[in-house]
């Protein structure tokens, strides 16, 4: 009756739930901050929004949720909606990177 278990946990964290609606053209900023854990993370900014992103599994999770935001955003505010932003060029060049994603 002393079998071992073993555990094959997933760490997985979201340290906060927050909802946020951001309309209109907004600051960004993307650098190397440094996580709770005291760890190098990605540090990307939305307005006064932060993230943190601490590992590559997270960074993907982030990067096909925009994308796929973005084909959303193209069937609701239509495809040449990026041709109005000043980083039309920069968003244009991900999305076709990451197209693969959505």
């Amino acid at each position: 009756m002393n079998e071992k278990k073993s555990s094959t946990v997933r760490r997985r964290v979201c340290r906060v739930a927050a909802s946020m609606t951001i309309a209109g053209e907004q600051d960004t900023s993307v650098h190397i901050g440094a996580a709770t854990t005291g760890e190098p993370a990605v540090a990307v900014r939305i307005g006064t929004m932060l993230i943190y992103v601490e590992d590559t599994k997270a960074l993907t999770s982030l990067v096909e949720a925009i994308v796929g935001a973005s084909v959303v955003g193209d069937r609701i505010f239509g495809e040449d909606r990026a041709a109005d932003t000043r980083r039309a060029g920069a968003w244009k060049a991900m999305h076709s990177r990451n197209r693969h994603y959505a």
